[in-house]
């Protein structure tokens, strides 16, 4: 935290301890000044001014002292004091956001530090007097207590009055007005830098007006009630003579604030100049005196607390550069290259005039004057220069500049390696700088290894492109890089392979692998069978269609074309498998006859075992089987031989459903239960979309139903009245099980 946030700190912390002084507190200056309006009335215009901090508001309303006094042979002697109670009639706000410390606007300031400024107006009606004079007054408690030129500031209040002088006053005219001041002061001051505020006045009438420092005048204090001059707002104010505030040395009011050269006024002009060194708050008086033909008729004071801060320079000159040594050189490296581009990093850009850059190149000065510049420098060596921004303004900043141009310097490599053997690659370095000494190199090899040597090897776990990246640095610290990719496709040293059996049966898979390192998928791969099959894949199956001994071949090429080939002799041993048959008789079932005999018929089979689908299995060799409904059954035979080869037959059996119907040619329904209804007979399981019909003689349909289950009984619908005796025509349509469609046409002859 920098002092002057500190002061602020400790300023905003004094919610303090007198009674009362929650209003109008952090009071750290005002002044007063009138306005003649004729017929002995003036009008007069008091502002206070505060720091702005919670809970601590202006007084809402001002006691004013009207004090009639002469000048006596023992010193000031007041015959009478009354007051007048005034209001508050505005506030103005003003910040370091607003305000920017004389006189320059490029510097930064602490932010949001805030001062009200109060005005109470209200106007008196003094009578003549030729004798005596006037004294307006208003006293207020407190000062804050962070201020460093005076002593125990928080037990000293403040007074802000003025004279009216029996010189000025007059019957009916106007003989004077106060000077007022043209400025607010102020709000922050920077420490070590420049200062001048005009802190003149003006006058109506044109008189003389000279200016100084001068004592800090009490007023109020902490305690006592509202009638006592210590209390926080005495009413009626106390008239003079006033006390002086005491300064704490080596302050005076002549020297408020010290600095290096001093703070001073300049007694004609009014504008305060010097450089205020020292950090902190300090108060701060000034006096303006009036004279007409050399004879003072008036004066008028203004108190204020200037607080003294740690300021910066918002305009700051700054370019891009490699590096930056005790915040002011900045320092550019160039590798080769003598034309510069600079780059304009200064801030605040806006405030910025005018930008000049300057170099001594070989002996001539060259200077730019454009935001960005490029300047060549033809030869290496250290070239010294600066830029300058807002040259010949008070907001000037100056950066220098050192450039260093190196000679030249390439980063490059080859590489070697027998492109067919797989073994270690040499990286040699190639590279070059014009001063004539390498000083490091750094190597990442395709990110599986990095190396600081300077010609490294290497030996890749998979062959591919690979990236090789070099940076190279040399005595100057240049630095250059390179990248380049390197083919790397060896064959493999040893050409292995595995197998899944090494003894198999004749037609079983057998699943071999490759693995032979390194190689890839980018590799061509060929693999010799020993039976004149061949194939490319990486890990193949194959199957021997006859039995013996073979020998297993494999051929590997490199992306790059280099070839490698290995046979593994005798490697597989293949046993000849027997040769499963079998019959089934009778070979037409149906829903009547799902009973068959099964005959083996294999060849050197020592074992069976028979599969039903998936109702039934057996190791007899020739068994019979019933099948529990109609439909298609895959029947599956598997042998083994005495050497344990097996083989397999599967073969379809079909027990097709079969739907029987039949119709009687008479029936009686005559209740007797004996043939009372005409329907049909047979075997109706799976049947489909059935449909059953009966017209009389008339063509007229009397019946009819889709299940096969129901007859009819002679009536109408089986409902009606009871149907003659006689032929009726008949029909019966339906599909059978497996889509097949039947058509019966026939008689129904009823009797009763």
């Amino acid at each position: 935290m920098t002092k002057f946030f500190q002061i602020i700190f400790l300023i905003l912390s004094i919610s303090l301890f007198c009674i009362n002084e929650t209003r109008a507190t952090h009071i750290i200056g005002g002044d007063m000044s009138y306005t003649c309006l004729g017929n002995g009335r003036y009008k007069f215009i008091l502002k206070i001014y505060r720091d702005k901090s919670s809970g601590t508001v202006l007084d809402g309303t001002a006691a004013i002292g009207i004090a009639k006094c002469n000048l006596g042979g023992g010193g000031i002697q007041c015959s009478s004091l009354t007051q007048r109670d005034v209001d508050l009639v505005r506030v103005n706000l003003t910040s370091t956001r607003d305000v920017p410390p004389p006189p320059y606007d490029c510097v930064e300031t602490p932010p949001n530090v805030e001062v009200q400024e109060g005005t109470y107006e209200f106007e008196l009606t003094l009578p003549y007097s030729a004798t005596e004079s006037y004294h307006i007054i208003y006293q207020r408690c407190c000062r804050n207590n962070t201020i460093n030129n005076i002593q125990n500031p928080l037990n000293y209040g403040a007074t802000y009055s003025i004279e009216i002088p029996p010189i000025v006053q007059s019957q009916n005219t106007c003989q004077n007005n106060s000077p007022v001041f043209k400025s607010f002061p102020p709000i922050v001051l920077c420490a070590d830098y420049p200062l001048n505020f005009d802190h003149s006045a003006t006058d109506a009438e044109g008189d003389s007006l000279v200016y100084s420092f001068c004592p800090a005048i009490a007023g109020g204090g902490r305690n006592g009630g509202g009638a006592t001059c210590n209390s926080p707002a005495p009413s009626p104010a106390c008239p003079p003579p006033f006390n002086l505030v005491p300064f704490k040395a080596p302050y005076t009011a002549a020297n408020p604030m010290g600095g290096s050269p001093m703070i001073t006024i300049n007694p004609r002009t009014g504008v305060i100049s010097g450089v205020p060194t020292t950090q902190g708050q300090f108060v701060v008086g000034i006096c303006v005196d009036e004279y007409r033909n050399g004879i003072k008729i008036g004066s008028i004071n203004r108190e204020f607390q200037f607080n003294v801060t740690s300021c910066k320079l918002s305009i700051v000159a700054s370019i891009a550069a490699d590096s930056v040594k005790n915040s002011e050189l900045f320092i550019i490296n160039s590798c080769g290259k003598s034309n510069i581009e600079f780059t304009n990093h200064s801030k605040d850009s806006i405030k910025i005039k005018n930008v000049e850059w300057l170099f001594n190149i070989n002996g001539r000065s060259s200077i730019a004057t454009t935001w960005h510049s490029i300047f060549d420098f033809k030869t290496p060596g250290t070239y010294l220069g600066q830029v300058i921004v807002n040259k010949g303004l008070p907001c000037t900043d100056t950066a220098k500049i050192e450039v260093n141009i190196f000679p030249e310097m390439d980063a490059d490599f080859d590489y070697d390696a027998d492109s067919c053997v797989y073994g270690p690659v040499s990286l040699l370095d190639r590279s070059f700088s014009g001063s004539g000494v390498m000083q490091s190199w750094f190597w990442n090899i395709n990110n599986e290894t990095t190396s600081t040597s300077r010609s490294p090897t290497h030996i890749f776990n998979n062959p591919g492109i690979k990236r090789v990246f070099l940076r190279a640095k040399d005595k100057n610290n240049c630095v250059d890089t390179i990248t380049k990719f390197v083919p790397y496709f060896p064959i493999p040293p040893f050409l292995l392979i595995s197998s899944s059996h090494f003894e198999i049966c004749q037609g079983a898979p057998l699943k071999l692998s490759n693995l032979s390192r390194p190689i890839d998928s980018t590799y061509g791969i060929k693999w010799y069978f020993g039976d004149g099959d061949t194939t490319s894949l990486y890990n193949p199956t194959h199957a021997y269609d006859s039995a013996g001994i073979f020998s297993i071949k494999l051929e590997i090429t490199s992306p790059n074309g280099c070839k490698g080939s290995k046979i593994f002799k005798d490697y597989i041993t293949v046993r000849s498998k027997p040769k499963a048959l079998f019959d089934f008789s009778p070979k037409n079932l149906n829903t009547f006859q799902r009973v068959t005999q099964f005959k083996d018929q294999s060849v050197d089979a020592i074992r069976w075992n028979w599969t039903f689908g998936n109702e039934y299995s057996t190791f007899i060799q020739n068994p019979s089987y019933t099948f529990q409904d109609t439909g298609q059954y895959p029947v599956r035979l598997v042998v083994t031989n005495n050497i344990g080869c097996k083989d397999s037959l599967t073969l379809l059996v079909d027990v097709e459903p079969i739907v029987t119907y039949f119709l009687p040619n008479a029936f009686t329904p005559n209740n007797d239960g004996k043939n009372d209804e005409f329907i049909g007979k047979g075997q109706f399981y799976g049947i489909k979309d059935f449909k059953f019909k009966i017209w009389n003689r008339w063509g007229e349909l009397i019946f009819e139903t889709n299940n096969p289950e129901e007859g009819w009984n002679g009536r109408r619908k089986n409902q009606g009245e009871m149907s003659e005796n006689g032929v009726y025509v008949c029909t019966i349509e339906y599909e059978g099980p497996r889509g097949k469609k039947q058509k019966i046409e026939g008689f129904a002859t009823l009797m009763r």
